[in-house]
């Protein structure tokens, strides 16, 4: 957002990278009680119990949620009480959240993840996204002090040559594969600095995986502090890492034959259609570009969206 990359076709392709990694971690939160438990034989039945109650809720939230939940808050707002819409948005995700962990047995951070995919369905996502933003910013503050307090200095200082080459693994291993797997796939070559910048950290759901971990006994408490001096130092580096794309980007281009191959555009964009008329420009395609779209795009008003791509 610094940098003017996220409602870039960039930014978007390390965002949504990122939600993959997010995901992925919400997948092993849910596997890693059926996979502690191995001492006495591995327990298929209680896997595929695990697995199913997940996919039940999933599935559940997609096909009820979605009509249900947008039906609620378009009820909602029609009382014009902007108390009782932002009181109602808290409920449905923080009651979605415990509904998860408690009746379907999956982590607390799966369901909130899929009350904000069923909220997001609604014409009103737009208005509850700058009614959350201060919860979000309050909650992540406390978030983080709460990381804080479990850092040992002591721990830090006594194993800084493994805490450095951890960070050195993270926010220079991770961007390299990232690298090299654009000279793989047909990306632009921006898109793939973009992406490997975003990727040069672990972020906070390293810190719920770690813990689970911990609690679960297959990690131990020195190497949980290990994951979170790793993920928080590559998180303060992380912002430096997106000032280096456009210096990265113009050592590549010295490099003829590297720069090729790692510039591939993929599919042609779309050409715009001149036959088209009695339009709407929209400038820009941040979060209010994006809602005024997808208004008109539901009354069936042609629009036109205009973005400038910084550095592209």
């Amino acid at each position: 957002m610094d940098n003017g990359l996220l409602n870039t076709p960039h930014g978007q392709a390390a965002v949504g990278w990122l939600i993959l990694e997010d995901l992925a971690i919400v997948l092993i939160l849910i596997l890693m009680p059926a996979l502690a438990n191995v001492s006495a034989g591995f327990d298929w039945s209680g896997l595929g119990l695990t697995l199913l109650k997940a996919a039940v809720f999933v599935v559940l939230m997609l096909f009820v949620g979605m009509r249900l939940i947008p039906w609620l808050l378009l009820h909602i707002a029609h009382t014009r009480s902007r108390e009782l819409f932002i009181l109602a948005v808290l409920a449905i995700a923080l009651g979605t959240a415990l509904g998860a962990a408690e009746i379907f047995g999956v982590s607390l951070a799966l369901g909130a993840f899929v009350a904000g995919v069923v909220v997001s369905e609604s014409p009103l996502s737009h208005q509850v996204g700058a009614d959350a933003l201060p919860f979000r910013e309050a909650f992540a503050v406390l978030f983080f002090v709460s990381i804080g307090t479990l850092v040992n200095p002591g721990y830090l200082l006594d194993h800084i040559g493994v805490v450095l080459a951890l960070t050195v693994l993270i926010v220079i291993g991770k961007p390299i594969i990232t690298l090299l797997e654009g000279f793989v796939f047909p990306w632009q070559a921006r898109t793939a600095l973009v992406v490997a910048a975003g990727l040069s950290q672990i972020g906070e759901f390293s810190f719920i995986l770690g813990q689970a971990g911990v609690s679960l006994g297959i990690l131990s408490q020195d190497q949980y502090s290990l994951i979170l001096a790793g993920a928080l130092l590559s998180i303060t580096i992380n912002p430096l890492m997106f000032r280096l794309i456009s210096p990265t980007e113009k050592w590549l281009r010295r490099i003829p034959a590297w720069w090729k191959l790692l510039d591939r555009h993929g599919p042609a964009p779309v050409p715009i259609d001149e036959s088209i008329d009695d339009h709407v420009v929209i400038v820009g395609y941040g979060r209010v570009g994006r809602h005024l779209a997808s208004v008109l795009g539901e009354i069936g008003i042609p629009r036109l969206v205009v973005v400038r791509t910084p550095g592209g």
